[in-house]
C-alpha cells in the first residue's frame, strides 16, 4: 500500500527529525520544570528518588520519539 507513493520517505524524514527534536526539547523542559517546582514548593521534602523516576519517565519518552521511524515502519509492514 505505501510502496507505491513517490518519495514519501524522503518527504516525511524532515518532518520527523524536526518532530523528534521538538519531542526532546519539550521533554527537557517538563523535566527540569517539574524538578524545579518540587524543589522549590518544599525543600525538605524534596525526593530525589521522585526526580530519578521522573527522569526515567522522560527517557521512556524520548526512546520511543528516537525509535518512531522503526516503530513506525513496524506497524506499516516496511522494511527497517
Amino acid at each position: 500500500m505505501w510502496g507505491g507513493l513517490p518519495a514519501l520517505d524522503t518527504f516525511l524524514r524532515p518532518l520527523l527529525q524536526w518532530a523528534l527534536a521538538g519531542v526532546a526539547v519539550i521533554a527537557a523542559i517538563i523535566l527540569v520544570w517539574n524538578i524545579y517546582e518540587s524543589w522549590t514548593n518544599n525543600p525538605d521534602r524534596f525526593s530525589w528518588w521522585g526526580a530519578v523516576f521522573k527522569a526515567l519517565g522522560v527517557g521512556l519518552v524520548a526512546l520511543i520519539a528516537v525509535n518512531a521511524e522503526q516503530i513506525i515502519r513496524f506497524f506499516i509492514g516496511g522494511t527497517p
